[in-house]
Protein backbone atom coordinates (compact mmCIF):
# COMPACT_ATOMS: atom_id res chain seq x y z
CA UNK A 1 0.00 0.00 0.00
CA UNK A 2 1.75 3.06 -1.44
CA UNK A 3 5.13 2.13 -0.27
CA UNK A 4 7.18 5.07 -1.00
CA UNK A 5 5.02 7.12 1.09
CA UNK A 6 5.10 4.48 3.82
CA UNK A 7 8.67 4.02 3.91
CA UNK A 8 8.30 8.07 5.05
CA UNK A 9 5.73 7.97 7.75
CA UNK A 10 6.59 9.57 10.79
CA UNK A 11 5.99 7.07 13.73
CA UNK A 12 7.72 9.85 16.40
CA UNK A 13 4.70 12.42 16.30
CA UNK A 14 6.78 15.44 15.70
CA UNK A 15 6.15 18.22 13.11
CA UNK A 16 9.08 20.56 12.12
CA UNK A 17 8.56 24.01 10.28
CA UNK A 18 11.43 24.93 8.24
CA UNK A 19 10.01 28.93 7.36
CA UNK A 20 12.50 31.13 5.57
CA UNK A 21 12.32 34.97 4.87
CA UNK A 22 14.74 35.15 2.38
CA UNK A 23 15.83 38.76 1.81
CA UNK A 24 16.99 40.07 -1.27
CA UNK A 25 17.12 37.36 -3.46
CA UNK A 26 16.28 36.96 -6.85
CA UNK A 27 17.00 36.78 -10.24
CA UNK A 28 20.75 37.27 -11.56
CA UNK A 29 21.66 38.36 -7.93
CA UNK A 30 20.42 35.33 -6.25
CA UNK A 31 24.05 34.10 -5.21
CA UNK A 32 25.30 37.44 -4.07
CA UNK A 33 22.53 38.56 -2.10
CA UNK A 34 22.26 38.66 1.78
CA UNK A 35 20.31 35.51 3.49
CA UNK A 36 18.67 35.92 6.52
CA UNK A 37 16.70 32.45 7.66
CA UNK A 38 14.23 33.83 10.63
CA UNK A 39 12.43 31.01 11.90
CA UNK A 40 13.39 26.92 12.81
CA UNK A 41 10.69 25.72 15.22
CA UNK A 42 9.39 22.26 15.90
CA UNK A 43 5.54 21.61 16.65
CA UNK A 44 4.10 18.86 18.51
CA UNK A 45 3.14 16.76 21.92
CA UNK A 46 5.82 17.64 24.04
CA UNK A 47 8.37 18.69 21.61
CA UNK A 48 9.87 21.26 24.15
CA UNK A 49 12.43 18.62 26.51
CA UNK A 50 12.17 21.14 29.37
CA UNK A 51 8.86 22.62 29.61
CA UNK A 52 6.93 19.66 27.55
CA UNK A 53 5.18 22.22 25.65
CA UNK A 54 3.78 21.55 21.68
CA UNK A 55 5.80 23.98 20.35
CA UNK A 56 10.02 24.43 20.08
CA UNK A 57 11.35 28.04 18.94
CA UNK A 58 15.36 26.81 17.70
CA UNK A 59 15.35 30.72 18.04
CA UNK A 60 15.00 31.20 21.36
CA UNK A 61 17.43 28.20 22.13
CA UNK A 62 14.46 25.54 23.25
CA UNK A 63 15.58 22.27 23.52
CA UNK A 64 13.68 20.46 21.16
CA UNK A 65 12.95 16.45 21.01
CA UNK A 66 10.65 14.25 19.05
CA UNK A 67 7.17 14.57 20.00
CA UNK A 68 4.89 12.04 22.12
CA UNK A 69 1.91 10.39 19.52
CA UNK A 70 -1.30 12.29 20.43
CA UNK A 71 -4.51 13.22 19.84
CA UNK A 72 -4.63 16.48 21.47
CA UNK A 73 -4.85 20.15 19.55
CA UNK A 74 -1.27 20.67 18.39
CA UNK A 75 -0.70 16.78 18.41
CA UNK A 76 -0.11 14.43 15.78
CA UNK A 77 0.19 10.48 15.23
CA UNK A 78 1.53 9.54 11.64
CA UNK A 79 1.16 13.07 10.13
CA UNK A 80 1.91 12.06 6.70
CA UNK A 81 1.28 15.75 4.46
CA UNK A 82 2.26 19.51 5.49
CA UNK A 83 1.48 22.28 3.23
CA UNK A 84 1.49 25.86 3.74
CA UNK A 85 -0.64 28.80 2.77
CA UNK A 86 0.68 31.84 0.82
CA UNK A 87 -1.30 34.42 2.84
CA UNK A 88 -0.61 34.40 6.52
CA UNK A 89 1.76 31.44 6.60
CA UNK A 90 -0.53 28.93 8.20
CA UNK A 91 0.76 25.30 8.26
CA UNK A 92 -1.58 22.52 7.46
CA UNK A 93 -1.14 19.00 8.32
CA UNK A 94 -2.96 15.64 7.26
CA UNK A 95 -3.12 13.30 10.43
CA UNK A 96 -3.28 9.95 8.86
CA UNK A 97 -4.33 8.16 12.40
CA UNK A 98 -5.98 10.74 13.80
CA UNK A 99 -8.29 10.87 10.70
CA UNK A 100 -7.90 14.65 10.74
CA UNK A 101 -6.28 17.82 9.46
CA UNK A 102 -5.15 20.50 11.48
CA UNK A 103 -4.53 24.37 11.10
CA UNK A 104 -1.82 26.16 12.45
CA UNK A 105 -0.02 29.52 12.82
CA UNK A 106 3.15 29.64 12.02
CA UNK A 107 4.59 29.97 14.81
CA UNK A 108 2.75 26.80 16.01
CA UNK A 109 -0.82 28.28 17.80
CA UNK A 110 -3.71 26.05 17.04
CA UNK A 111 -6.17 27.31 14.98
CA UNK A 112 -8.72 24.83 13.96
CA UNK A 113 -8.95 21.32 12.48
CA UNK A 114 -11.56 18.79 11.02
CA UNK A 115 -12.47 15.22 10.53
CA UNK A 116 -15.18 12.87 11.79
CA UNK A 117 -16.37 13.90 15.15
CA UNK A 118 -13.18 16.00 15.87
CA UNK A 119 -15.43 18.03 18.19
CA UNK A 120 -16.40 16.20 21.45
CA UNK A 121 -20.06 17.93 21.09
CA UNK A 122 -19.96 15.70 18.03
CA UNK A 123 -19.06 17.94 15.18
CA UNK A 124 -16.85 17.72 12.11
CA UNK A 125 -14.59 20.82 12.86
CA UNK A 126 -13.08 22.28 16.31
CA UNK A 127 -11.72 25.48 16.52
CA UNK A 128 -9.26 27.23 18.84
CA UNK A 129 -12.28 28.97 20.98
CA UNK A 130 -13.21 25.51 22.00
CA UNK A 131 -10.04 23.75 22.11
CA UNK A 132 -10.95 21.84 25.22
CA UNK A 133 -13.34 19.59 22.92
CA UNK A 134 -11.01 19.25 20.22
CA UNK A 135 -10.01 15.14 20.12
CA UNK A 136 -8.97 12.94 16.96
CA UNK A 137 -11.56 12.07 14.55
CA UNK A 138 -13.07 9.01 13.16
CA UNK A 139 -12.11 6.77 10.42
CA UNK A 140 -14.96 7.07 7.85
CA UNK A 141 -15.67 6.51 4.15
CA UNK A 142 -18.26 9.45 3.96
CA UNK A 143 -17.63 12.38 2.10
CA UNK A 144 -15.89 15.48 4.19
CA UNK A 145 -14.44 13.15 6.26
CA UNK A 146 -11.26 10.76 6.34
CA UNK A 147 -10.19 7.34 6.05
CA UNK A 148 -6.53 8.02 5.87
CA UNK A 149 -5.88 11.55 4.93
CA UNK A 150 -2.02 11.30 3.33
CA UNK A 151 -1.33 14.31 2.05
CA UNK A 152 -2.77 18.19 1.98
CA UNK A 153 -2.03 20.90 -0.63
CA UNK A 154 -3.41 24.82 -0.64
CA UNK A 155 -4.93 26.69 -3.28
CA UNK A 156 -2.65 30.08 -2.81
CA UNK A 157 -5.55 32.96 -3.80
CA UNK A 158 -8.39 31.05 -2.53
CA UNK A 159 -7.23 29.05 0.34
CA UNK A 160 -9.41 25.79 -0.22
CA UNK A 161 -7.35 22.87 0.55
CA UNK A 162 -7.55 19.22 -1.06
CA UNK A 163 -6.78 16.38 0.36
CA UNK A 164 -5.25 12.99 -0.46
CA UNK A 165 -7.49 10.38 1.16
CA UNK A 166 -6.98 6.38 1.59
CA UNK A 167 -9.79 4.76 2.23
CA UNK A 168 -9.43 0.77 3.36
CA UNK A 169 -12.31 -1.43 3.61
CA UNK A 170 -13.66 -5.01 2.60
CA UNK A 171 -15.80 -6.36 -0.56
CA UNK A 172 -16.64 -10.46 -0.65
CA UNK A 173 -13.97 -11.64 2.64
CA UNK A 174 -11.09 -9.74 1.14
CA UNK A 175 -9.72 -6.30 1.77
CA UNK A 176 -10.25 -3.34 -0.48
CA UNK A 177 -8.69 -0.04 -0.89
CA UNK A 178 -9.83 3.07 -2.66
CA UNK A 179 -8.38 6.46 -2.78
CA UNK A 180 -9.69 9.92 -3.42
CA UNK A 181 -8.70 13.87 -3.17
CA UNK A 182 -11.45 15.86 -1.75
CA UNK A 183 -11.72 19.95 -1.51
CA UNK A 184 -12.41 21.70 1.44
CA UNK A 185 -13.04 25.41 2.39
CA UNK A 186 -10.31 26.62 4.76
CA UNK A 187 -12.42 26.41 7.34
CA UNK A 188 -12.78 22.66 6.88
CA UNK A 189 -16.54 22.97 4.95
CA UNK A 190 -16.46 19.99 2.05
CA UNK A 191 -17.08 20.76 -1.11
CA UNK A 192 -16.62 18.19 -3.48
CA UNK A 193 -14.67 14.69 -4.03
CA UNK A 194 -13.07 12.87 -6.29
CA UNK A 195 -12.32 9.12 -7.13
CA UNK A 196 -13.61 6.09 -8.57
CA UNK A 197 -17.47 5.78 -8.41
CA UNK A 198 -17.67 8.67 -5.87
CA UNK A 199 -21.11 9.99 -6.95
CA UNK A 200 -23.33 6.84 -6.21
CA UNK A 201 -26.72 8.38 -7.60
CA UNK A 202 -24.03 8.52 -11.09
CA UNK A 203 -23.08 4.89 -10.28
CA UNK A 204 -26.57 3.88 -10.03
CA UNK A 205 -27.85 5.55 -13.08
CA UNK A 206 -25.38 4.05 -15.67
CA UNK A 207 -26.04 0.70 -13.68
CA UNK A 208 -29.37 0.79 -14.44
CA UNK A 209 -28.77 1.15 -18.40
CA UNK A 210 -26.62 -1.55 -18.63
CA UNK A 211 -23.45 -1.75 -21.15
CA UNK A 212 -20.26 0.30 -21.19
CA UNK A 213 -20.29 3.46 -19.76
CA UNK A 214 -19.21 7.25 -21.73
CA UNK A 215 -16.67 8.92 -20.70
CA UNK A 216 -18.80 11.80 -20.02
CA UNK A 217 -20.32 9.27 -17.47
CA UNK A 218 -17.36 7.88 -16.03
CA UNK A 219 -15.82 11.72 -15.21
CA UNK A 220 -19.67 12.03 -13.32
CA UNK A 221 -19.38 9.12 -11.51
CA UNK A 222 -16.21 9.75 -10.53
CA UNK A 223 -16.83 13.64 -8.74
CA UNK A 224 -19.46 14.33 -6.05
CA UNK A 225 -20.38 17.66 -4.80
CA UNK A 226 -22.02 19.30 -2.06
CA UNK A 227 -23.73 21.35 -3.88
CA UNK A 228 -25.02 18.12 -5.62
CA UNK A 229 -25.71 16.52 -2.36
CA UNK A 230 -28.65 18.96 -1.74
CA UNK A 231 -30.30 18.45 -4.47
CA UNK A 232 -30.58 14.87 -3.16
CA UNK A 233 -27.37 13.16 -4.94
CA UNK A 234 -25.60 10.49 -2.77
CA UNK A 235 -21.74 10.78 -2.29
CA UNK A 236 -19.85 7.96 -0.85
CA UNK A 237 -16.66 6.47 -0.47
CA UNK A 238 -14.17 5.66 -3.34
CA UNK A 239 -13.98 2.28 -5.20
CA UNK A 240 -11.78 -0.44 -5.35
CA UNK A 241 -8.50 0.54 -7.16
CA UNK A 242 -7.58 -1.91 -10.05
CA UNK A 243 -3.76 -2.83 -9.66
CA UNK A 244 -3.85 -1.52 -13.68
CA UNK A 245 -4.42 1.72 -13.60
CA UNK A 246 -7.75 3.05 -15.15
CA UNK A 247 -7.60 5.50 -18.18
CA UNK A 248 -10.63 7.26 -16.89
CA UNK A 249 -10.65 10.57 -15.51
CA UNK A 250 -10.64 10.77 -11.35
CA UNK A 251 -10.01 7.42 -10.45
CA UNK A 252 -6.74 7.28 -8.88
CA UNK A 253 -4.02 4.98 -8.20
CA UNK A 254 -1.52 4.97 -5.39
CA UNK A 255 -1.31 8.80 -4.99
CA UNK A 256 2.00 10.08 -4.48
CA UNK A 257 1.19 13.49 -4.15
CA UNK A 258 -0.70 16.65 -4.63
CA UNK A 259 -0.40 20.02 -5.70
CA UNK A 260 -1.96 23.10 -6.54
CA UNK A 261 -0.25 25.83 -9.28
CA UNK A 262 -0.68 27.23 -12.27
CA UNK A 263 -2.08 30.74 -13.64
CA UNK A 264 -5.43 29.01 -12.58
CA UNK A 265 -4.46 27.41 -9.69
CA UNK A 266 -5.68 24.02 -10.70
CA UNK A 267 -5.47 20.82 -8.80
CA UNK A 268 -2.28 18.19 -10.27
CA UNK A 269 -2.45 14.85 -8.28
CA UNK A 270 0.69 12.67 -8.86
CA UNK A 271 -0.17 8.95 -8.90
CA UNK A 272 1.13 5.25 -10.64
CA UNK A 273 2.57 6.34 -14.14
CA UNK A 274 0.87 9.59 -14.35
CA UNK A 275 -0.02 12.67 -13.52
CA UNK A 276 -4.15 13.77 -13.45
CA UNK A 277 -5.18 17.92 -13.59
CA UNK A 278 -8.07 18.99 -12.43
CA UNK A 279 -9.97 22.67 -12.36
CA UNK A 280 -11.35 24.21 -9.52
CA UNK A 281 -14.87 22.81 -9.65
CA UNK A 282 -13.20 18.88 -10.15
CA UNK A 283 -13.56 18.79 -13.65
CA UNK A 284 -10.66 16.89 -15.23
CA UNK A 285 -8.15 18.59 -17.39
CA UNK A 286 -6.08 17.04 -20.39
CA UNK A 287 -3.25 19.43 -20.83
CA UNK A 288 -0.03 18.97 -19.74
CA UNK A 289 -1.07 16.31 -17.61
CA UNK A 290 -1.76 14.00 -20.61
CA UNK A 291 1.78 14.95 -21.91
CA UNK A 292 3.32 14.64 -18.77
CA UNK A 293 1.39 11.08 -18.53
CA UNK A 294 2.97 10.07 -21.64
CA UNK A 295 6.07 10.82 -20.74
CA UNK A 296 6.59 9.38 -17.49
CA UNK A 297 5.35 6.27 -19.60
CA UNK A 298 7.72 6.06 -22.03
CA UNK A 299 10.13 6.47 -18.68
CA UNK A 300 8.90 3.15 -17.15
CA UNK A 301 5.45 1.60 -17.15
CA UNK A 302 5.86 -0.66 -13.96
CA UNK A 303 3.09 -0.83 -11.99
CA UNK A 304 5.04 0.45 -8.91
CA UNK A 305 6.23 3.27 -10.99
CA UNK A 306 4.82 6.20 -8.83
CA UNK A 307 5.13 9.96 -8.52
CA UNK A 308 6.82 10.35 -5.30
CA UNK A 309 6.58 14.11 -5.17
CA UNK A 310 4.87 16.97 -6.34
CA UNK A 311 4.82 21.13 -6.88
CA UNK A 312 3.15 23.58 -9.25
CA UNK A 313 5.12 27.02 -9.80
CA UNK A 314 2.55 29.91 -10.53
CA UNK A 315 3.75 29.90 -14.54
CA UNK A 316 2.45 26.04 -14.06
CA UNK A 317 5.90 24.27 -14.62
CA UNK A 318 5.47 21.09 -12.44
CA UNK A 319 8.18 19.48 -10.43
CA UNK A 320 8.37 15.83 -9.89
CA UNK A 321 10.54 12.98 -8.95
CA UNK A 322 9.77 9.85 -10.58
CA UNK A 323 11.41 6.26 -10.59
CA UNK A 324 14.80 8.46 -10.17
CA UNK A 325 15.13 10.40 -6.62
CA UNK A 326 18.38 11.94 -7.77
CA UNK A 327 16.81 14.16 -10.46
CA UNK A 328 13.70 16.01 -10.31
CA UNK A 329 11.52 16.18 -13.41
CA UNK A 330 10.82 19.92 -14.67
CA UNK A 331 7.94 20.35 -16.98
CA UNK A 332 6.83 23.04 -19.02
CA UNK A 333 2.89 24.13 -19.45
CA UNK A 334 3.49 22.17 -23.01
CA UNK A 335 4.66 19.38 -21.20
CA UNK A 336 8.48 19.38 -22.55
CA UNK A 337 10.70 17.71 -19.64
CA UNK A 338 13.93 18.93 -18.44
CA UNK A 339 16.00 16.93 -16.27
CA UNK A 340 17.33 18.84 -12.92
CA UNK A 341 19.68 16.67 -10.86
CA UNK A 342 20.16 17.79 -7.25
CA UNK A 343 23.34 17.62 -5.50
CA UNK A 344 26.02 15.05 -6.20
CA UNK A 345 25.47 12.03 -3.82
CA UNK A 346 22.29 12.89 -2.42
CA UNK A 347 18.29 12.24 -3.53
CA UNK A 348 15.36 14.52 -3.55
CA UNK A 349 13.01 13.20 -0.47
CA UNK A 350 10.52 16.44 -0.08
CA UNK A 351 9.71 19.58 -2.67
CA UNK A 352 8.18 22.66 -2.63
CA UNK A 353 8.12 25.95 -4.49
CA UNK A 354 7.58 29.44 -2.56
CA UNK A 355 5.95 32.26 -4.42
CA UNK A 356 9.09 34.07 -5.73
CA UNK A 357 9.50 30.28 -8.32
CA UNK A 358 12.20 28.90 -6.05
CA UNK A 359 12.32 25.30 -5.51
CA UNK A 360 13.13 24.20 -1.63
CA UNK A 361 14.32 20.70 -1.72
CA UNK A 362 15.08 18.40 1.28
CA UNK A 363 17.60 15.53 0.68
CA UNK A 364 19.45 12.49 1.75
CA UNK A 365 22.71 11.80 1.80
CA UNK A 366 23.38 8.25 3.37
CA UNK A 367 21.99 9.17 6.83
CA UNK A 368 22.94 13.09 6.29
CA UNK A 369 19.33 15.02 6.13
CA UNK A 370 19.52 18.59 4.33
CA UNK A 371 17.39 21.60 2.94
CA UNK A 372 18.58 23.49 -0.21
CA UNK A 373 16.50 26.51 -1.53
CA UNK A 374 17.11 26.26 -5.43
CA UNK A 375 16.98 28.81 -8.28
CA UNK A 376 15.70 27.19 -11.53
CA UNK A 377 17.77 28.35 -14.94
CA UNK A 378 17.55 27.33 -17.99
CA UNK A 379 21.00 25.67 -16.97
CA UNK A 380 19.20 23.92 -13.99
CA UNK A 381 19.11 24.34 -10.71
CA UNK A 382 21.70 26.70 -8.96
CA UNK A 383 22.10 26.24 -4.92
CA UNK A 384 20.91 29.39 -3.26
CA UNK A 385 21.18 28.96 0.83
CA UNK A 386 20.76 25.46 2.63
CA UNK A 387 18.63 25.41 5.72
CA UNK A 388 18.93 23.27 8.73
CA UNK A 389 16.69 19.71 8.81
CA UNK A 390 16.33 17.61 12.04
CA UNK A 391 18.22 14.56 12.37
CA UNK A 392 14.99 12.48 13.88
CA UNK A 393 15.04 9.00 12.18
CA UNK A 394 11.75 9.71 10.71
CA UNK A 395 10.47 12.94 9.40
CA UNK A 396 7.00 14.19 8.05
CA UNK A 397 6.45 13.56 4.32
CA UNK A 398 5.45 17.26 3.49
CA UNK A 399 7.10 20.69 2.92
CA UNK A 400 5.50 23.66 2.21
CA UNK A 401 6.01 27.84 1.84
Amino acid sequence: MIANRMKRTLSLAVVTAMIAMLVGVSGAHAATAPIKEIVSAHFGWEVDKNTKARICAVASEDECQPGRESGQPGGFHYPQGVAGASAGGNVYVADRANHRVQELTATGRFVLMFGKKVNKKGGDVCVQAEESECQAGESSSEPGVFGNDEAVAVDPTSGDLYVADTVFGESGGKPTVGERVQKFTAGGAFVLEIGKEVNETKVAAVKAKGGTPTQKELEEENLCTQKEETKGVKCTGPAQYSVTPKAEPGAFVRIGAIAVGGPENRLYVGEQNRVQEFDAEGEPVSEPAEAISARLLAISALPESQVSELAVDKAGDAYLVYTDPNVIRRFDPSGKETALPVNPGATANQIAVDPAGRLGVIENEGLKRRGTLYEVGAAGLHSITEFKVPDYPYNASGMGF
